[in-house]
């Protein structure tokens, strides 16, 4: 890298992909990088990659067995609801007729829901607070679930609303007009690298 005012730089990365065989009906995906986070992806588009996840997993079927960053949700249940983003090891298997799975990690974020009533004619930027009043964090790119009175939200500059992730702003596009009795909640999970935390989960 080059530029006015400053020195010349030389960046280098690795970004390696794994996906094959290893006999016998074992197989092997794996994704390993040497970026860094806090880099997040543009919070403008529908689709986000997992560019930052760090993972290996076993698959001989029906078992599984992953190591590294991966999610844990829990959608669709009458009671406890939930979903993380953590880096661990998960077990389990999955077939037509059963799926079940049991992990152990550490959690990459803090869970928070934040709610406020917009402003009269302002789409944004609305700046997230964390559970504390914390101001100064970055949300964990993709972890965020906008609701606007009620409603289940769209990220992407064509849909619904967009994310700065850095600095933990959100606008909603020219699709919805804001107003005073606009309620809004938004769901996500933040890194102020304070600390993290120990996460265990069994789903059946």
């Amino acid at each position: 890298m080059a530029g006015n005012n400053r020195s010349t730089a030389v960046t280098s990365g690795l970004r390696l992909n794994l996906e094959g065989d290893l006999g016998d009906g074992l197989e092997i995906v794996g994704n390993i990088t040497d970026d860094y986070i806090p880099v997040q992806p543009d919070g403008t588009t529908h689709e986000i990659s997992d560019f930052d996840r760090i993972f290996i997993q076993l698959k001989k079927d029906p078992y599984y067995v992953t190591m590294g960053d991966f999610e844990v949700s829990q959608q669709n249940s009458r009671f406890g609801n939930f979903y993380r983003n953590v880096q661990g090891v998960e077990i389990g298997l999955k077939n037509d007729q059963h799926q079940a799975s049991l992990s152990g990690a550490v959690a990459k974020g803090k869970f928070h829901t934040y709610r406020f009533i917009g402003l009269e004619g302002v789409s944004g930027p609305y700046r997230l607070t964390g559970r504390n009043g914390e101001r100064f964090f970055f949300v964990l790119a993709g972890s965020e679930r906008v609701y606007l009175n009620g409603n289940l939200l769209t990220r992407g500059a064509t849909n619904d609303y967009i994310v700065d992730y850095n600095r933990a702003e959100v606008t909603f596009t020219a699709r919805h007009v804001i107003s005073s009795a606009s309620r809004i909640v938004i769901d996500f999970e933040y890194n102020d690298r304070y600390f993290n935390r120990s996460f265990m989960a069994g789903k059946w």
